[in-house]
């Protein structure tokens, strides 16, 4: 009466393309880049990630990721505040204008609401507090994810239906002279 041998490593097998609780994740065009200098977290942040199924590289510093936005097709960025050099908040500031198609999330052991407004501001998706727990980071990414989704439908709509107006609108151009001409 119990599961047949394939039956149940279907069932795995589906489990696991589910997620770990069984939801569906969205899955990132690109990779999902973690930036921490702490690499405590950074290992934690990526692993869990990884684990769920995202493809998932991580750097130290705000040159590191710099140089893997440059390089490679990155979906989401997920940046600590404080690091040395260059703050996550910087770090977002340049994603947003660079790489406008990447989501961006900030983490911060500092419970500042004037840090997460900041980082709104600047774009950023969502901001996470430290310390982070596994499900806090996976609920952070599949909502940044779905939302630069949606952002991306709504920038292809909106593109398209510009077309159609531009296209009609000469259409209609052309038929007002052909109109002029004809009462002359």
């Amino acid at each position: 009466a119990g599961l047949q041998h394939d039956d149940a490593t279907e069932l795995r097998d589906a489990r696991y393309e589910a997620g770990p609780s069984g939801i569906e994740l969205p899955q990132a065009a690109g990779r999902i880049l973690v930036v921490d200098d702490d690499a405590a977290v950074r290992r934690f942040v990526a692993d869990a990630l990884a684990g769920a199924g995202y493809d998932v590289q991580d750097v130290a510093s705000g040159w590191e990721a710099r140089h893997a936005l440059e390089h490679g097709s990155i979906a989401l960025l997920l940046s600590e505040v404080s690091m040395p050099r260059e703050t996550g908040l910087d770090l977002i500031r340049f994603t947003t204008s660079e790489h406008p198609t990447t989501a961006t999330l900030l983490m911060s052991a500092l419970e500042d609401p004037g840090i997460a407004g900041a980082a709104m501001d600047l774009g950023a998706y969502g901001f996470l507090s430290k310390p982070v727990s596994r499900s806090a980071v996976l609920i952070g990414v599949m909502n940044a994810l779905r939302r630069r989704d949606v952002e991306a439908r709504e920038r292809a709509e909106r593109a398209k239906l510009e077309r159609a107006v531009a296209v009609r609108t000469g259409a209609l151009s052309e038929a007002l002279v052909r109109l002029e001409g004809a009462a002359k």
